[in-house]
């Protein structure tokens, strides 16, 4: 219950040395609003990775589903494009991302993603944190960054499907040169270089710790909504604190870490369409280093959004626009479209198998999910759900195989790739979509 009126103005206060004082704003909060409103050189085994990669507008679950099931899996037309990592992905068809409630493009990622499924037809909220906001919480800790969320699509703005909880959703970065900048630029240093100090990142620390001081008062004057929204904006100030004290640390000693080719500053669009493969590919290297350098250990890509209307090349109508189409010659250039989407989610994982870790690759101890908003577009379908497992997380997952789950609820791969990566679970997801073992086949 409000104990007084605040004003939208209220900021965070502190003093830092020398006297200073600094400010930090908060964020929206109803009190403002009326009453309507193998190894390292250390020993130590090489990292756990996580990834999800996200495209919108589903498949053709029968141009999906691949012909046979277990190892050396017949490819089917939608997933040719996997030929050259096929011994590195496994397949999961048959599951269901359980849901009573419908909403387009949304009701499948709640409920795969979050395992909590939303709750009435109009909600476009997920109500609690997704798969790779739990590994961030688990694994991602110890890293310059706990996690990164990338957009490939620049229609995409900052939309993402990586959520904390209510109404907090980790914002994508589509800038491929802006990523760059975040990653590789102020703090970082390669293996065996010093890193460079700027005398301001400790004045920076001191700022954020001087008014975290404060928020224990203005706590006490909020409810509970308000309570857990300056929680999560803490929260977010702590990590930044955190990181600015990891850029004063060595970089690890990692032999494969490189500093990927900067960005071109712009990648207009050719012929009305945005240049997809350009823009995934130097994101995709620009991750697949970040990885190997262990900036972060979490990585959230978002190829499309569901709904997207992007133009693929070869195909003269939106992918959206299409996906509603059922009569064949547009199901053929469905087909074109959903095989460009694969191609560059085997362009991902190719890019993880070239970096050498020890006696490995990176990609032996990571796992990169690959999913949609649905499956059949037209219908917005949630059965048959498509997902795409790469990389065994040192040695938990099974590869190179097509597992056939009929009728299985998705949240029990989310259970699988949670504690494959090393987050502690015993459950995952509400209702419907919840999930208390693995999937059957899928951890070794």
């Amino acid at each position: 219950m409000r104990t007084k009126k605040l004003s939208r103005r209220t900021m965070l206060k502190g003093i830092v040395g020398g006297g200073a004082a600094v400010t930090i704003g908060l964020p929206m909060l109803d009190i403002f609003c009326n009453s309507n409103g193998t190894a390292l050189a250390a020993g130590s085994p090489f990292p756990k990775r996580f990834g999800t990669w996200i495209w919108g507008n589903g498949n053709i679950p029968e141009r999906w589903t691949p012909l046979s099931t277990g190892r050396e899996y017949t490819l089917s037309d939608q997933l040719r494009p996997l030929a050259p990592v096929l011994s590195d992905v496994t397949v999961v068809s048959g599951t269901i991302a359980a849901s009573v409630a419908r909403e387009p493009h949304n009701d499948g990622s709640a409920s795969f993603l979050s395992g909590t499924p939303i709750v009435a037809t109009g909600q476009h909220t997920i109500e609690a944190p997704t798969i790779d906001v739990l590994v961030r919480n688990a694994i991602g800790g110890s890293t310059a960054f706990g996690a990164i969320q990338a957009g490939v699509d620049p229609g995409l703005g900052n939309s993402t499907v990586s959520v904390n909880g209510p109404g907090s959703t980790n914002p994508a970065t589509v800038s491929p040169l802006a990523l760059y900048q975040l990653l590789f630029g102020e703090g970082f240093a390669l293996p065996g270089e010093e890193p460079v100090i700027d005398p301001m990142w400790q004045l920076r620390r001191s700022a954020l710790s001087a008014v975290m001081e404060e928020s224990a008062t203005l706590r006490s004057q909020l409810g509970t909504h308000d309570q857990r929204r300056l929680d999560e904006h803490l929260n977010g100030i702590r990590e930044l604190e955190l990181r600015l004290l990891r850029f004063e640390e060595d970089p690890p000693n990692l032999a494969s870490c490189a500093l990927p080719p900067m960005p071109a500053a712009e990648y207009p669009e050719l012929n009305s369409r945005p240049q997809m493969k350009q823009r995934h590919r130097i994101i995709a290297d620009m991750l697949t280093m970040a990885l190997a350098c262990d900036r972060t250990r979490v990585v959230h890509t978002m190829f499309t959004h569901g709904g997207s209307n992007v133009r693929f090349p070869g195909v003269a109508t939106g992918h959206h626009e299409l996906s509603h189409k059922i009569d064949a010659v547009s199901q053929d250039q469905l087909t074109l479209i959903v095989q460009q989407i694969i191609e560059e989610y085997a362009y991902f994982v190719q890019a993880l198998a070239a970096v050498p870790e020890g006696d490995g690759r990176l990609l032996d101890n990571m796992a990169l999910l690959a999913t949609s908003d649905c499956s059949f577009g037209a219908e917005h379908e949630i059965t048959e759900y498509p997902i795409l497992i790469a990389g065994s997380a040192g040695g938990a997952l099974v590869t190179g195989q097509h597992l056939r789950a009929v009728g299985e609820v998705a949240s029990k791969v989310s259970f699988s790739l949670l504690r494959a990566v090393g987050a502690s679970v015993d459950r995952f997801g509400a209702n419907e979509a919840e999930a208390t073992t693995g999937l059957s086949g899928l951890e070794v």
